[in-house]
């Protein structure tokens, strides 16, 4: 009983965050059956994080060289669209809350640019 409740906080809780979360349909399967559901639903949980840590990684790439860089407005404005795909993950996988509101407040604002490239030039005070 332990293992399933473990199964149930780390795998299906996480799962059901990111939409990954089996069908109840699938529960008049046998046990050895959920539990491959399981394994799915953890898998797709894992994979969509490691894409969230890898984008989150390239927007900090892009932000260091942007801040050595100030004024160079197509570094700026990859680093807008960097924010805008981590943006778009976060709010498609309903991670929001897991993260500090100047952070989000920060790449709101920085893929409005992405978002909208005829706006007026990006400025330093984005990125500081």
């Amino acid at each position: 009983m332990r293992i399933f409740t473990f199964f149930t906080y780390v795998c299906l809780v996480p799962s059901f965050l990111l939409g990954a979360l089996p069908s109840p349909d699938n529960f008049g399967h046998t046990e050895e059956e959920q539990v491959d559901l399981l394994i799915k639903g953890a898998t797709l949980t894992l994979d969509k994080l490691q894409t969230l840590k890898s984008t989150l990684d390239a927007f900090r790439t892009q932000e260091k060289i942007c801040v050595d860089d100030p004024d160079n407005n197509d570094k700026l404005f990859l680093l807008s669209q960097k924010a805008l795909e981590l943006r778009r993950i976060l709010n498609q996988s309903h991670l929001n809350e897991y993260f500090r509101p100047s952070f989000l407040e920060e790449i709101t604002k920085l893929s409005r640019q992405a978002e909208n490239p005829k706006l007026p030039s990006m400025n330093k005070d984005l990125i500081q």
